[in-house]
């Protein structure tokens, strides 16, 4: 018997095992498991950009003329031009003066987090940073102090108390990927200048989905440009991989030389960054994909609200992310059992992805679906409401008030 049985069995009792499934066309509207199609309510391609003809156009002309393989390290091997082009994109999209380019999202929060701070320095997180942000910030070795999500004033008095020496970084999700709602970007610039702390966002979730012309929730809130340092990544709204760093040049250089998740990696492949920059030309050019998005979503959340479906609250209604809150994991569990009977593919999100007592089914919109096959989705969430109600009921009769924690929430 292998020494993690115990372990695994632990978890199935729980109802928090998970397991690979094999599927078919996950990034599209509509997937394929076993033979059976199921409309996808759990893809972060927001913009159906996945398969946009520009975007694939992109990389196969690269492919046939680059290559795949980068060959190393971007220090080793050189800067290649698919870099220089990506990069110089995405400054300019995000109105930042420059941005690095890393192989992964994940591994561009790790990086930039172990080479900003140190153990002299203390960072302040938001109680549900994603998981990838947590792990920066334990691999930093900095102190960590947690607020309560969302929380200024409580911030507030974390810095007011820490004391001057060394770096102060405040990091947070600009969207939050569990919830859907946002950090309150302003009052944290605020607060970050008041007491010299850097401030760095994540917006994985809001790039391209949020603002004028997608430029996230920075643009959304009237302040492009404005945070020092902007993470996000590729594999949400432009459908691709990859992570991104948008700062000023000396940070950027600075990373350059520090980031071990960019020193020690392989660059991203040329024909993903040459697709990426087609993607961001989409999303600029392309502002209709992002109003259907936001219509949709809208739809989604004012109907599932008046069917009486508990709600993960957002100030901004447009964001593709609605998570109806169950409690219990088991009953998350039997509630996407149930949706998957009636050909909807969403996935129920456990601990510990999200605090205990917080289970949910989260559901992601994209512009590129049917009006009429979500016509067909809210029918099914109408006939479910009642076995959902008495799930929420009995999860508010034990835990009628969760206590958030924080938690490395799923991409």
């Amino acid at each position: 018997m292998s020494i993690f049985r115990a372990d695994l069995d632990a978890l199935a009792a729980a109802r928090l095992l998970r397991h690979l499934t094999p599927l078919e066309d996950g990034a599209r509207p509509w997937l394929t498991h076993e033979g059976r199609r199921y409309l996808n309510v759990s893809s972060s391609n927001y913009l159906g950009l996945a398969d946009h003809p520009a975007v694939v156009t992109a990389a196969i002309e690269s492919l046939r003329r680059e290559g795949f393989g980068g060959g190393g390290s971007c220090l080793v091997t050189g800067h290649h031009p698919a870099h220089a082009a990506l990069e110089q994109a995405l400054a300019a999209h995000l109105k930042m003066p420059a941005s690095l380019v890393f192989a992964a999202g994940y591994q561009t929060n790790v990086g930039v987090l172990s080479a900003l701070a140190g153990p002299a320095d203390i960072i302040f997180a938001d109680a549900l940073n994603h998981a990838s942000l947590i792990d920066g910030c334990r691999l930093s070795r900095a102190a960590v102090r947690v607020y309560r999500h969302a929380d200024p004033d409580h911030l507030a008095s974390l810095l007011a108390a820490a004391p001057r020496t060394g770096r102060r970084l405040i990091v947070t999700d600009g969207v939050f990927s569990m919830d859907g709602d946002v950090a309150p970007l302003p009052a944290l610039l605020e607060l970050a200048a008041r007491y010299e702390a850097l401030l760095v966002v994540d917006d994985a979730h809001g790039f391209g989905v949020l603002g004028r012309e997608g430029g996230g929730l920075p643009e959304h809130v009237g302040r492009a440009g404005a945070v020092p340092v902007l993470i996000g990544t590729l594999s949400k709204a432009a459908g691709l991989q990859g992570g991104y760093v948008a700062s000023d040049p000396d940070t950027i250089h600075y990373l350059v030389n520090k980031a071990r998740g960019f020193v020690f990696a392989t660059g991203l492949v040329a024909p993903i960054a040459r697709a990426a920059v087609a993607a961001l030309t989409v999303i600029r050019q392309e502002p209709e994909r992002r109003m259907r998005l936001w219509q949709k979503a809208r739809r989604l959340r004012e109907t599932l609200t008046a069917l009486g479906y508990t709600l993960a609250p957002t100030p901004y209604p447009e964001i593709p992310i609605v998570a109806i809150l169950v409690g219990a994991a088991e009953a998350a569990v039997a509630f996407a059992a149930a949706l998957r009977d009636h050909g909807i593919w969403a996935t129920a999100i456990r601990p510990p992805s999200v605090p205990p007592g917080t289970s949910r089914i989260r559901l992601t919109v994209m512009a590129t679906q049917d009006d009429r096959d979500w016509t067909d989705a809210l029918g099914v969430f109408e006939a479910l409401a009642p076995r959902y109600h008495s799930w929420r009921a009995a999860a508010l009769a034990a835990q009628p008030t969760p206590v958030a924690s924080p938690s490395g929430p799923e991409s």
